[in-house]
């Protein structure tokens, strides 16, 4: 049934609408079909494969897609801090799909479909690279650096696509509590030279940041 979903013209328009990197819309597409490579989808995939199936943000419960994404205690707390800013509130829902399927009936207003639609992405994105630093850095999750690292990021995408402008994302920088009056001065100063990458700068020239 979530697969038909998945197919459906509804999701095919929200998934690709061209307000974000290619591979992230890619990302959330194979997310949203359980094609993304967690632990249990791994293990459903090769069986002769046997291994610790616990989330590693939570070290709770079966990391599946729908709980690293979705119903994870530090996911979940992600969400609630990056809707809790537009004020919306919202009861965490049992899937992924059910979350996306919703996501476009809780925007705060009719003028910032555009912004809201890019936080869906921004998020899912953010919790996935936040997983792999865990799993392969050995990396403990900061939830302020993560919330600010969406912030920044739903500004620069939002303003590289033209929608914004300067002001936008001054204001949403400033407001980054987790960053210090240093940290943000510098980041408004080569704000200007942003680049569209999602891998980060990969020329190893200091003056390409990548988002």
């Amino acid at each position: 049934m979530e697969e038909q979903v998945a197919n459906s013209d509804n999701f095919v328009k929200f998934i690709w609408q061209g307000i974000c990197p290619p591979k992230v819309e890619n990302f959330v597409w194979q997310l949203l079909k359980e094609r993304v490579m967690v632990r249990q989808v791994i293990q459903r995939l090769y069986r002769s494969l046997v291994f610790n199936l616990e989330c590693p943000l939570c070290n709770k419960e079966e990391e599946s897609p729908s709980h690293l994404f979705l119903t994870c205690r530090w996911a979940w707390i992600i969400w609630s801090k990056c809707i809790g800013v537009w004020g919306v509130l919202s009861c965490s829902p049992k899937t992924i799909m059910e979350w996306a399927a919703g996501w476009t009936y809780l925007c705060p207003t009719p003028s910032s479909d555009r912004v809201w639609n890019m936080v869906f992405f921004v998020v899912v994105w953010m919790i996935w690279e936040f997983r792999n630093q865990k799993v392969f850095k050995e990396k403990e999750a900061d939830l302020m650096l993560a919330v600010d690292t969406i912030n920044f990021r739903i500004a620069c995408w939002y303003k590289f696509h033209g929608f914004g402008s300067k002001e936008l994302i001054t204001s949403i920088l400033l407001n980054m509590p987790g960053l210090c009056k240093e940290a943000k001065r510098r980041i408004l100063s080569i704000s200007e030279g942003l680049k569209f990458n999602v891998d980060g700068s990969s020329r190893g020239i200091q003056t390409q940041l990548g988002l």
